[in-house]
């Protein structure tokens, strides 16, 4: 029996070789017919022998391209239609785009094959890729996908590279990245004043030997420039650090393989199968005592016990990394509080200052990104995302819940931590990380991105939902658009799309069981207009209730006190005159009767955040009084309390919690680390029982309004030592909801913020939808 069956995939089926997977199949059967990419993913029309037919479909679903993801199927079964052949097909792009966006792909084994081979035409072509690696994400310039609609588009291939082009059992069969060195992308190496130095044969042996004599290259990759220097020269990081205004923030470093890695740091089997694996992430490793490689850690990462390492994400980074042969600093190409630089045009005016080569190539990057960011936590093995950004932006896993939305919905997230999400066709989009909006650079990088997503989608959305806090540029900008395009503006407590961004993950929202969320970060704006961020949250019957926080003090002088853990001590300090005493050497006099008179005024901002009160105890330890940049004196509190419970598993918390009750007094632990400061107790212990506190008293919370599951969210949970102590003390008793897609901190709020409009604010009982607090 003849037949012909229609059929229209969606999922991530664009750039990951979807097209030629079908082509051979089809043709190995001896089908005829068409496969194309359209605007909504790809569609296939297949006619032949029923049972061929059946057999083909079967294997062009269950064996696709690993790289691709099928979210949904669509059959028709219709007349049969007697094509000549098969054929790929001009793409589609008459209708509004439904796609998942493919990320960056790291360069696949087969190229490296081939770039390493002599013998090989692309032998060490760094631009060398095929259907299933290369840049995507970063290249579209309009959807679908195809080589007319990427940056790729002015590049005609040449002959070689077209009969592999159009060859069907060639793996670079419709590969819309495919070059080579006689049609390919132009690399050449020039000095800080743009003066070419060396062309694409000798430019990156070139750019190395720089690199091993103490100089700066900024080198552009696939989603901007990397600034990178000699991590084993301590000379060659400072004047990084100096050059780019960064102080004393840690900077990562690229590794030509995991064998030079095992050297100078420990990885585990789960940290090693992230490193290796195809996103190519930055991995935080703690680093061996011992090593075989001296990096220069004091510079590095100075005062922490990890670093950040990545191996080789593009063929360039490969050939530069094996040239060099040796750890390499690879830090965002920017100055501190800018994005990333990614243009061509005016590389050498804006980095010139930093730079002493430019290792460049002509290829413009349509989306810029930065790299992701990853950590396994040491004894649950609980991986942690810190930052979202290559090989994972822009796509997220379906969730039902968008299945139900009719219409476009834009999220603008936050301010600190800075994305957005567009849900649009019951497809999910959040972008990578943006930066701290606090920077009118950054503030128009996010307006770029933005542009370009509302761009490949060609959309207007119909409603807009931001932060609750006024003065946030996301905020800012969101009323702007909601105005300009006639929309409904919908606003969202920070902490309730913390909460919805981790429910909605793990597709929770239509649970009937009650779930505690843990959002705990540095700051956002509550319904009581104060500055919220140790949330205990219930959710509830479509209902979020807030039943337990820190108790709040004074919020001084907004972001000074963020920079500043000596003035979050004194404020959490603040009733108790004796133990002020034992923070005033941290104060100039003039600044200590400043504010010993600010403390007797009344403050209209009060705060309860965990972010404030880790600072506090870490000043109060003597770790940190002053910051140099954020999340300082947390990630020192943490290496001291990590060494406090590696050595001493059988600590205790400070106290029994029914005194502490649902509203924690913060100035209690405080006043247990003073103690035991005056006591003699070691630094490392103080801060292990700060962070078992924290767990218990979440703990008690949960058994209180008995509940089985415990959600966490917020940067506070970025801590690998307070989510293994999580592990270690609830996980016997409770179902413990951490984040896989996404950070868990500001990055995450755009996704949750969708997520609660449609799950709260749609919801029929619309009643449910005001919140309570204690």
């Amino acid at each position: 029996m003849l037949k012909t069956i229609a059929l229209h995939i969606e999922g991530k089926v664009q750039g990951v070789g979807f097209r030629p997977h079908v082509y051979r199949q089809a043709t190995e059967a001896g089908l005829t017919g068409w496969v194309l990419n359209g605007p909504q993913g790809v569609k296939i029309e297949l006619s032949g022998e029923a049972e061929k037919l059946e057999a083909a479909i079967g294997f062009i679903l269950n064996k696709a391209p690993d790289i691709s993801e099928i979210h949904q199927v669509r059959r028709e079964e219709k007349s049969f239609v007697p094509f000549e052949d098969f054929s790929i097909r001009e793409s589609d792009s008459k209708e509004t785009p439904r796609l998942v966006l493919t990320p960056d792909l790291d360069v696949c084994k087969d190229c490296l094959a081939e770039m390493s081979d002599p013998e090989n035409r692309r032998y060490q072509y760094p631009f060398i890729s095929c259907t299933q690696c290369g840049p995507r994400y970063s290249l579209i310039t309009s959807l679908p996908y195809d080589r007319h609609t990427t940056t790729m588009a002015p590049w005609q291939q040449c002959r070689s590279c077209l009969q592999e082009y159009e060859d069907p059992l060639h793996r670079r069969f419709f590969s819309q990245t495919n070059s080579c060195h006689e049609c390919g992308i132009n690399l050449w190496l020039t000095d800080r004043e743009g003066e070419s130095l060396e062309d694409e044969n000798a430019a990156i042996q070139a750019g190395a030997k720089a690199l091993k004599e103490g100089e700066i290259v900024a080198v552009l990759g696939i989603g901007g420039f990397l600034l990178m220097a000699d991590a084993t020269s301590e000379q060659a990081v400072m004047a990084l650090r100096k050059r780019k205004h960064r102080k004393a923030k840690p900077l990562a470093i690229l590794v030509k393989d995991m064998e030079m890695v095992r050297k100078f740091a420990h990885a585990s089997e789960k940290e090693t199968a992230v490193l290796v694996g195809r996103v190519k992430p930055i991995v935080l490793l703690a680093f061996k005592q011992e090593s075989e490689i001296d990096l220069a850690l004091d510079a590095l990462v100075p005062g922490l016990d990890k670093v950040g390492v990545m191996l080789p994400s593009a063929p360039l980074l490969h050939l530069l990394a094996e040239a060099a042969d040796r750890p390499l600093v690879a830090t965002s190409g920017n100055f501190s509080g800018a994005p990333i630089g990614f243009d061509l045009a005016n590389c050498h005016q804006y980095l010139g200052s930093v730079a002493d080569k430019f290792l460049l190539h002509d290829r413009p990057i349509a989306m810029p990104q930065d790299d992701s960011v990853w950590q396994i936590s040491s004894s649950s093995q609980t991986p942690i995302l810190l930052r979202r950004g290559r090989g994972i932006a822009p796509g997220i896993t379906h969730k039902k819940i968008f299945d139900h939305a009719q219409s476009s919905i834009l999220a603008m997230g936050g301010q600190l931590k800075s994305s957005f999400s567009l849900l649009h066709q019951q497809h999910m989009y959040t972008s990578q990380y943006l930066g701290k909006l606090e920077d009118y650079r950054t503030e128009e990088r996010f307006r770029y991105v933005l542009n370009h997503f509302l761009g490949l989608f060609r959309t207007t959305p119909q409603e807009v939902i931001t932060d609750l806090h006024p003065e946030y540029a996301s905020t800012k900008l969101g009323k702007a658009l909601a105005n300009e395009w006639g929309v409904p503006l919908i606003q969202i407590q920070h902490h309730e799309a913390h909460f919805a961004a981790i429910l909605g993950e793990h597709e929770m929202m239509d649970t009937q069981a009650p779930v505690l969320g843990g959002i705990w970060d540095g700051t956002g704006l509550g319904h009581d207009h104060q500055v919220w961020g140790s949330e205990m949250l219930l959710y509830a019957n479509r209902e979020i209730r807030r039943v337990a926080h820190l108790q709040e003090v004074p919020h001084f002088l907004g972001e000074k006190m963020a920079m500043e853990p000596r003035v979050a001590a004194l404020a959490f300090l603040g009733n108790s005159p004796e133990s002020l005493e034992g923070i005033q050497s941290m104060f100039s006099e003039m600044e200590w009767t400043f504010y010993q008179k600010l403390l007797r005024q009344p403050t209209k901002r009060q705060t309860s955040s965990m972010g404030r009160l880790f600072d506090a105890v870490a000043a109060v330890l003597g770790i940190c009084d002053v910051q140099t940049y954020e999340g300082e004196a947390a990630m020192k509190l943490e290496r001291l309390a990590r060494k406090g419970w590696q050595e001493h598993s059988h600590l205790s918390a400070f106290e029994e919690f029914e005194p502490f009750g649902l509203v924690l007094n913060p100035s209690s632990l405080l006043l247990h680390v003073q103690q035991g400061l005056l006591n003699g107790t070691s630094k490392e212990i103080l801060a292990a029982r700060f962070h078992l506190s924290l767990v218990q008293w979440i703990q008690h919370v949960a058994e209180y309004h008995e509940v089985r599951k415990i959600a966490f969210s917020g940067g506070v949970f970025q801590n690998a030592l307070l989510v293994d102590m999580c592990h270690h003390v609830l996980s016997e008793q409770f179902d413990l909801l951490m984040h896989q897609e996404l950070s868990s901190n500001d990055e995450s709020l755009s996704f949750g913020q969708v997520v609660h409009h449609l799950s709260l604010i749609s919801s029929s009982d619309s009643v449910s939808y005001i919140r309570k607090t204690i």
